[in-house]
C-alpha cells in the first residue's frame, strides 16, 4: 500500500486485482489447490447465503482486503479494482458460475460489502473477463449489471487481440470504458488504431520475451495512440524518458 501511495503521488494510475483464497480455508494455501480449486454446489450456496459459516468466513476475508483498500482511500488514491477476474473461464473457484445465483451474485455481494458496509468510495470497479476461445463463455453471461461496473476489460494471451473480443465487449459496455486488463504481449500501434476504444493495457510480468522484441515495444510506446507517464497531463515532474506501462 505504501508503494501504491508513492506511485500515485508520482502520477501513476493504480490497478489492483485479488486472487482470493477459497472461503473454506485460511491462508497460507497452495495456489493450484485453493485459488484454482473448486467449491461444491452446497458450498457455493452457503457462500451466497447470509449467516452461514462459509458466508461469515468470506466476509472476514473481504474485511481484511478492505482494511488495505481503506489505506488507499484515506490517502486519496483511486484504484482500478479488478476482483474475481477471468470468471468466464473455469480455472478459478469463482469461474463459470453462470446462473443468477452464481458469479453475478458473488460480485454484487462483494460490491455491497466494500462500498456500502466499508464505505470505500475510491474504487473503480472493473469487470475483468478472459478473451473468448474454446472453453470460455461469452462476456454477457456473467455481467453483473451496469450499476456495479465502471469499466469492462478482457485478458488477452492467445487470440492476438481478436476483433470479436473488442466488438462483443464494446457492445456490452455501451458508453463505459473498455480495457485490456492483462496481456501477454503488448498490442501494436496498428491494433490500437484498429481498436481505438481500448483505454489501457497492462502487461502481465515482463513486457518482452527477449531483447529482439524491444523495437516493437518502443514503437508502441512512442506511437500517437499511446500516452506514457511523462505525457499525462496531471504529471508535474519530469524525468528522462522511460517506457512505463501506459494509459491510452
Amino acid at each position: 500500500m505504501d508503494e501504491a501511495i508513492r506511485r500515485h503521488a508520482e502520477g501513476f494510475i493504480i490497478t489492483l486485482m485479488w486472487h482470493a483464497v477459497r472461503p473454506i480455508e485460511d491462508e497460507p494455501v497452495e495456489f493450484e489447490r485453493s485459488i484454482q480449486g473448486k467449491l461444491t454446489d452446497q458450498q457455493w450456496q452457503d457462500l451466497i447465503t447470509p449467516g452461514t459459516e462459509i458466508n461469515e468466513r468470506w466476509k472476514s476475508q473481504v474485511d481484511v482486503i478492505a482494511s488495505y483498500l481503506k489505506q488507499l482511500r484515506d490517502a486519496g488514491v483511486p484504484v482500478l479494482w479488478r476482483p474475481y477476474h477471468e470468471m468466464n473461464g473455469k480455472w478459478f473457484w469463482w469461474g463459470q458460475k453462470a446462473s443468477e445465483s452464481g458469479y453475478k451474485k458473488l460480485y454484487r455481494l462483494l460490491f455491497d460489502r466494500l462500498v456500502h458496509f466499508h464505505r470505500l468510495n475510491n474504487l473503480l470497479w472493473v469487470f475483468a473477463a478472459n478473451e473468448l476461445r474454446d472453453g470460455v463463455d461469452p462476456y454477457d453471461t456473467y455481467f453483473p449489471g451496469q450499476d456495479v461496473v465502471d469499466v469492462l476489460a478482457t485478458d488477452v494471451y492467445q487470440n492476438g487481440f481478436a476483433e470479436k473480443d473488442y466488438d462483443q465487449l464494446l457492445a456490452l459496455a455501451g458508453d463505459k470504458p473498455i480495457a485490456l486488463g492483462e496481456v501477454g504481449r503488448i498490442p501494436t500501434a496498428e491494433i490500437l488504431r484498429a481498436q481505438p476504444r481500448w483505454t489501457w493495457f497492462m502487461n502481465w510480468g515482463e513486457p518482452f520475451v527477449s531483447w529482439k522484441d524491444m523495437p516493437a515495444i518502443r514503437a508502441t510506446y512512442d506511437s500517437a495512440e499511446v500516452l506514457t507517464l511523462e505525457k499525462l497531463p496531471w504529471v508535474k515532474w519530469k524525468q528522462p524518458k522511460t517506457h512505463y506501462p501506459i494509459l491510452q
